[in-house]
């Protein structure tokens, strides 16, 4: 794994799968947050109140393995709590909503994509 940044607590870090069956790594900290992937180790991260604000998102390209054609995009985020549902725009191809866990999302296709986060009404 990378160097981590200053400030995360791994006495804090808990181990999310997400709905792609992609396993990551939420390392929170003093002011900072960091999702990181489990298997390759690519690591993204945001100060703690821009993450609850508008949350984060970590992107990589992984390279054909034996059998398959083309690259493959992964998306990795952090939703903030009053997120019920990210919308996944891939470049190509329709769109797709990913599923939340633990405020985790991922995102794992052909195509590049970009995220939509839609937010429930706050109550009144």
């Amino acid at each position: 794994m990378p160097a981590l940044q200053p400030g995360v607590n791994l006495d804090l870090a808990h181990r999310v799968t997400t709905s792609v069956g992609i396993d990551a790594w939420v390392l929170p900290g003093d002011g900072i947050v960091c999702v990181a992937r489990d298997i390759t180790g690519t690591i993204g991260c945001n100060s703690t109140a821009n993450t609850i604000r508008q949350g984060m998102t970590l992107e990589e390209q992984q390279q054909p393995q034996p059998g398959q054609h083309g690259n493959r995009y992964l998306l990795l985020g952090i939703a903030p709590d009053n997120v019920k549902t990210v919308a996944i725009h891939p470049d190509h191809g329709p769109p797709q909503i990913a599923q939340i866990a633990h405020n985790v999302y991922a995102y794992l296709g052909r195509s590049p994509a970009h995220i939509r986060l839609i937010h429930r009404r706050p109550l009144q």
